[in-house]
């Protein structure tokens, strides 16, 4: 009787733990919601990321970027306020040989890199259209420009496959303070 007893008691405790999580998990991802304001107005963001709660405006002017006119498939994830006050932005476009100039050179991009960076010749063709959520990652075999932001601090990175598709080229960024 006292093994029932001690049982009924153990199933009681892990039946209030198992409805204790399953609250806590539901409250997280509702102030979840409430910290995403750009996810929710703004259907370019990737559906697969979390976080979400700085507008593409303030985080290309935060990271010194100029979008080029031609941008086609824009999608990106951006973020601000994290343990440490920092920001970070990544985003995906397809634009054209000159904009591309144009975003690298109006973006301050270092000079050597504005006909556009390539895979080197005889290196790999791209491996696939870009990995992680939304493919917001630039996929293996191409060359990538790293530059630090003297203004900001942040270090930022871009990545273009002109190899696939010469005329639509496609960019990948990622940006993140220091």
């Amino acid at each position: 009787m006292k093994k029932h007893g001690c049982l009924s008691i153990l199933a009681i405790v892990v039946g209030l733990l198992a409805v204790l999580g399953w609250y806590t998990v539901e409250k997280f991802d509702e102030w979840d919601e409430e910290d995403r304001p750009v996810a929710v107005s703004d259907p370019r963001v990737c559906a697969g990321t979390r976080g979400n709660n700085l507008s593409l405006a303030d985080a290309t002017m935060h990271f010194h970027l100029v979008l080029p006119g031609t941008v086609t498939g824009l999608t990106f994830t951006s973020n601000a306020g994290g343990l440490q006050g920092e920001s970070d932005l990544t985003l995906r476009f397809t634009t054209t040989p000159d904009d591309l100039k144009m975003f690298l050179s109006a973006s301050r991009f270092p000079t050597a890199t504005t006909a556009g960076p390539t895979a080197s010749p005889g290196s790999p063709a791209p491996q696939g259209p870009g990995t992680g959520p939304c493919h917001l990652h630039a996929p293996w075999g191409l060359a990538r420009i790293e530059d630090t932001d003297k203004v900001s601090a942040a270090t930022r990175t871009v990545t273009v496959d002109s190899v696939t598709d010469p005329a639509h080229p496609v960019v990948w960024f990622e940006g993140m303070d220091l």
